[in-house]
């Protein structure tokens, strides 16, 4: 294949990965979480999702947390722009609703999903 073609050719939706993570345990329960240990401090979260997530400085290891989870279709866009803008993909999903988890996988970002679709309406 030519390079012009390796680089412009389409990309395939990216699938969940179910390898199992560890949320950490400051996050909200929800479908959206950050796993712990994988923060670094980036916080290029910040202006994008403010109001979902934030950064606990009161532990000895400073770390980003869900602090609340989206609750509509807007709210969860600020999830998905700070899920592409991170470094390290700590900002995962397990669950939710299944037109969220769609939307991830569509747009490539499938890897940010780390449980199977449930069966439930979604």
């Amino acid at each position: 294949m030519g390079l012009w073609r390796r680089l412009f050719r389409r990309t395939k939706p990216a699938p969940p990965d179910h390898r199992p993570y560890n949320p950490h345990p400051a996050n909200v329960p929800g479908p959206v979480y950050v796993e712990n240990g994988c923060c670094t401090g980036c916080v290029v979260w910040q202006d994008v999702a403010g109001d979902y997530l934030a950064w606990d400085d009161a532990i000895e290891d400073s770390h980003c947390y869900v602090r609340r989870q989206p609750a509509d279709d807007r709210e969860f866009d600020s999830i998905v722009a700070a899920m592409q803008m991170q470094e390290f993909d700590c900002i995962r999903m397990r669950g939710g609703p299944a037109h969220w988890r769609a939307r991830l996988i569509a747009e490539g970002q499938g890897r940010f999903i780390d449980a199977p679709p449930d069966t439930g309406q979604g």
